[in-house]
């Protein structure tokens, strides 16, 4: 929508286009100060509804609906219309797959297969009009929001946009690095404890303090010492915890917040660089000569 008067907020813009059909979001997009930069944007359900409010509000002077256009490539490349499904349920078969995910739109193709972890399958969407191309993201979009998570028996749906091998890649170590920012101050490392302690021996101690979500003890070898992951349900039990000066079988313990691999080698990178600097320094000051300036 363009020419929108500065006083029209997002429920007049909706009140002004639902005629038309079912909406599906609208907004007025604003500046910093909240104010508005007299365009917004209205995404309809179905496709006629849309074509309707472009024609009847064409030869307006205001309040004018125009076809959106991405600037960027990179808009574009968000729209998929192909997805991939896994955690299928083990009675389902194709036809249950088709049944499921027609709801949402045409299937122009569905594959199936399986690994170690079950069934997965990918159906792409579309229609017999090839100059529609809103038709099958639409489609793939709305089976990713309403079927993603979704629980059929003991097994959760996972349907995300199909991607190449490489962008899963870069998706998952998104998704791990991102996991492990959120659950960096919940999770303690711990060291200096007999080689022969257990993870009972460690959960006992622990427990003590607040729920443990979860516990991994690393046994002494390759030259390194015996250490513990201890990961508590929230920051503040993490925290108390290695404040506090805890003892092991006569022991005391090393306590000291996780910190990521990348976050440890750049510290590792500094270190180094630090000490190759102050050695550095020694070595000219002791091959300096100070009568040369006397």
């Amino acid at each position: 929508m363009r020419k929108i008067p500065k006083d029209l907020v997002h429920e007049d813009l909706e009140k002004a286009f639902s005629k038309y059909g079912e909406i599906k979001s609208c907004k007025v997009s604003l500046n910093e100060d909240h104010t508005s930069r007299s365009y917004g944007f209205v995404c309809f359900k179905d496709t006629e509804p849309c074509a309707r409010a472009l024609s009847e509000t064409s030869n307006r002077d205001s309040i004018i609906g125009v076809k959106f256009a991405p600037k960027n490539k990179s808009d574009f490349r968000k729209a998929f219309n192909n997805i991939y499904i896994k955690n299928i349920p083990d009675d389902w078969k194709e036809p249950e797959i088709r049944k499921q995910f027609s709801a949402f739109g045409k299937i122009q193709s569905l594959f199936t297969g399986s690994n170690e972890f079950g069934m997965y399958a990918f159906v792409c969407y579309g229609n017999d009009d090839p100059m529609d191309r809103e038709y099958g993201p639409n489609c793939a979009r709305e089976a990713c929001e309403k079927m993603n998570g979704a629980t059929f028996g003991d097994k959760q749906l996972y349907v995300k946009e199909a991607l190449k091998r490489s962008d899963r890649d870069k998706v998952l170590a998104h998704e791990t690095l991102k996991y492990k920012t959120s659950k960096k101050r919940c999770n303690l490392f711990v060291k200096n404890f007999d080689p022969n302690t257990t993870e009972d021996d460690l959960r006992n101690l622990f427990s003590a303090y607040g729920e443990i979500e979860s516990l991994r003890l690393f046994k002494a070898g390759d030259g390194k010492n015996p250490h513990a992951f201890v990961c508590f349900k929230t920051p503040d039990v993490a925290s108390a915890v290695k404040n506090q000066e805890l003892s092991l079988n006569s022991k005391p313990l090393y306590i000291s917040h996780y910190e990521m691999k990348q976050q440890r080698e750049i510290q590792n990178e500094s270190a180094k660089d630090k000490q190759d600097f102050q050695r550095y320094q020694a070595e000219n000051l002791q091959n300096f000569d100070y009568q040369s300036y006397e």
